[in-house]
């Protein structure tokens, strides 16, 4: 699949055209061009050397130098093809990132992508890097002890601000401990693959194994067997066999 990526303004590339287009384990499944002017503030970017970054805030995640280059219509055209390299991590903090190097490798100019992208995983049921609502949480709640420590070392530059001082820092600290009691009441929040909905993390489990259970008995039918207390424990059945192969092993369907 070929994809334009176009200089949206001043070297700021536009990437939403990559939304939800790479998958974790692709290998050369897409193609990009990148459309650029010929020159820039007298500067020709035909003679450049160009290469494609992949990076987050911590990391430079893949470089690529094999690319080809075109001219056409007045325009500078980049080609590059997305090799696995882009793809082995799934994220959804990836920058990509455009540079124009001369002939001995010294940076002249670099274009960066609008927005992070994501690369979505093999397995798309749990979201997968920060910033995530606990690791939120927890920035908040940092933010709100430093708040509390400064609050409590001003108090002591007054004697008559030490009360309200005090009082501020504990409601800070309150304030935390609630939001990851909150936290922990709502749970890690996903997007069920059943459904598409943000639901929490047991929920979406839960329903990943709903699909498992297509085997299981209702309540009508359990009763109807008309099983006594020592017939059902003959059968020796787990939890998991009875949700799932409940009308196999116990009804013979």
């Amino acid at each position: 699949m070929d994809i334009e990526l176009k200089n949206l303004r001043d070297k700021i590339l536009d990437v939403s055209p990559l939304t939800r287009i790479l998958k974790q384990g692709e290998a050369l499944a897409d193609t990009v061009r990148f459309v650029l002017p010929l020159e820039r503030e007298g500067l020709n970017l035909t003679s450049l050397v160009w290469q494609v970054i992949a990076l987050n805030d911590k990391n430079i995640l893949a470089t690529d130098t094999n690319l080809h280059v075109s001219v056409a219509d007045g325009e500078l055209y980049i080609h590059w093809d997305i090799t696995k390299d882009y793809t082995s991590i799934a994220t959804n903090n990836m920058i990509i990132r455009l540079v124009g190097t001369d002939s001995g490798g010294n940076q002249i100019v670099r274009f960066d992508g609008s927005h992070p992208i994501t690369v979505e995983p093999l397995y798309d049921f749990v979201r997968y890097e920060p910033p995530d609502a606990w690791e939120l949480a927890i920035m908040q709640i940092s933010i709100m002890l430093n708040t509390a420590t400064m609050a409590a070392e001003s108090s002591q530059s007054s004697a008559a601000s030490a009360a309200a001082s005090a009082a501020l820092a504990n409601t800070i600290v309150a304030d935390g401990m609630a939001a990851i009691q909150q936290m922990i009441l709502n749970g890690f929040p996903v997007r069920d693959p059943v459904t598409g909905l943000t639901v929490p993390v047991q929920t979406a489990l839960d329903n990943l194994f709903s699909l498992h259970r297509d085997g299981a008995l209702t309540a009508a039918e359990y009763d109807a067997l008309e099983l006594t207390a020592a017939e059902y424990d003959a059968y020796q059945l787990t939890a998991f066999e009875y949700d799932t192969k409940g009308k196999q092993l116990l009804g013979g369907v």
